[in-house]
């Protein structure tokens, strides 16, 4: 029997994730952009102190990252572990700040199949899918040594 590495089974997993988990239901041509945008308190109640699991629309890996109430933020990948910030600028912006990655800012959507796509303003594009949004920090993500960025290395 093989055994494979953790690498070559994440990858493994989140492939079958991806396929396995819901997908967008838009009508052909339609803009994910013109999808309602998450705002206001309802955005901050969906941020503040809540986790939030995912995975990349066209990288094919699933990711979880969690927001703390003093806004560190704590993201992980198959590829390790990022600290960084957030904060909701305006009413409808959420925007991160990782030392290695600089700051960007998203839009969140709320999507016919109920999940939250995460929508780059710049680039009007969906660049990830919440698959669950749950309460706290069950991973213990902010328990993590704050190590850098190690996301991709």
């Amino acid at each position: 029997m093989k055994i494979l590495s953790f690498r070559a089974l994440a990858l493994a997993l989140s492939m079958l994730a991806s396929l396995l988990l819901p997908r967008l239901s838009l009508g052909a041509g339609e803009d994910p952009g013109d999808q309602p945008r998450i705002t206001g308190n309802q955005l901050r109640a969906m941020v503040v102190d809540q986790t939030w699991y995912g995975f990349a629309v066209d990288g094919g890996f699933t990711w979880v990252e969690y927001y703390s109430p003093d806004g560190d933020a704590f993201y992980r990948d198959e590829n390790g572990f990022l600290f960084g910030t957030w904060e909701i600028k305006g009413e409808e912006e959420i925007c991160f700040h990782y030392p290695a990655l600089d700051t960007f800012c998203f839009a969140a959507l709320k999507m016919p199949s109920g999940q939250v796509a995460i929508y780059d303003l710049e680039r009007k594009s969906l660049i990830h899918m919440t698959t669950r949004i749950v309460p706290g920090d069950p991973e213990r993500l902010a328990d993590q040594p704050e190590i850098g960025d190690l996301v991709g290395d």
